[in-house]
């Protein structure tokens, strides 16, 4: 509500003295995307997850074009704060465990991973020119210089089919906690989901420097958990997008990254999965 309040503010007076069509069109768009926000904050899901994280970075853009368009300078400080704390709160491991478990079935715990470092800066990246795009499209075309507009726009659409699919596989990587054991799901490094049955868990632990755990986080950076199993499993690794089953590779130990790995470990004592019994040598 408080960033919706500073945006009105800071909007409203960066627009004042704008011809009508340019208020009509930075008006609608605003509205849109805080109402399509709003929506996928009320309905928590995988889906949601990734709308948030694409559209929450957007108002922080808003905020500061408000400030290059001359609004008064403590409306649109108080936007563009506003936006960026409700950034990095979309962005956080709380609201990404949140929205995962609102998908979930059954009794069943899902923890978020955290992405691997390789795919970070291309998805900025992405981003900012999806960003960027959309952003021109819609002030060109509230000037009404349609030759700029219109390929800008273009660009914007063809971005977000391309983009979304993608995006999504990001918010859709999870390790998950059944009674029967513990799931991996994570597409980009895995080419088949991989089920370790509760029998073959030795246990679960916050890996150590020196550990020889197959690595299955992506890699990605900062701690990570160690799943060891009771003997060897194999494990189907990601391909390419034409053949997504890769290369097949046996472990005894494996490395995990969830968000938040305490959070993660003392579900898992909960269920009895920490050490539960040294593994086979």
């Amino acid at each position: 509500m408080l960033t919706c309040a500073a945006a009105v503010v800071a909007i409203s007076d960066a627009l004042d003295g704008r011809s009508s069509m340019a208020v009509g069109a930075i008006g609608v768009g605003a509205w849109t995307i805080g109402g399509v926000v709003a929506v996928a904050l009320i309905v928590p899901s995988t889906a949601s997850l990734t709308l948030v994280r694409a559209a929450a970075p957007l108002a922080v853009v808003g905020g500061l074009a408000t400030l290059i368009a001359g609004a008064d300078g403590a409306a649109s400080a108080a936007f563009l704060v506003a936006a960026s704390i409700n950034a990095l709160t979309a962005a956080s491991g709380e609201v990404g465990e949140a929205f995962v478990q609102a998908s979930a079935y059954g009794d069943e715990r899902r923890f978020p991973l955290r992405p691997p470092v390789a795919v970070i800066v291309p998805a900025v990246v992405s981003w900012s020119v999806w960003c960027a795009a959309l952003a021109g499209g819609a002030l060109t075309l509230a000037a009404s210089t349609w030759a700029v507009a219109l390929p800008l726009l273009l660009i914007a659409t063809g971005l977000t089919l391309f983009l979304t699919p993608r995006f999504h596989l990001l918010s859709r990587r999870w390790v998950v906690l059944v009674p029967a054991g513990l799931v991996l799901h994570d597409q980009f490094v895995l080419g088949d989901t991989l089920l370790v049955q509760r029998p073959a868990l030795a246990g679960v632990e916050l890996a150590r420097a020196e550990t020889h755990a197959n690595d299955l986080t992506g890699p990605a950076s900062g701690h990570a958990v160690e799943v060891v199993l009771r003997e060897p499993t194999t494990v189907i690794l990601a391909g390419t997008r034409r053949a997504p089953r890769g290369p097949t590779t046996n472990v005894e130990a494996f490395l995990i990254a969830p968000t938040r790995p305490g959070r993660f470990l003392v579900a898992a004592g909960e269920r009895r999965y920490l050490a539960m019994a040294p593994p086979n040598t």
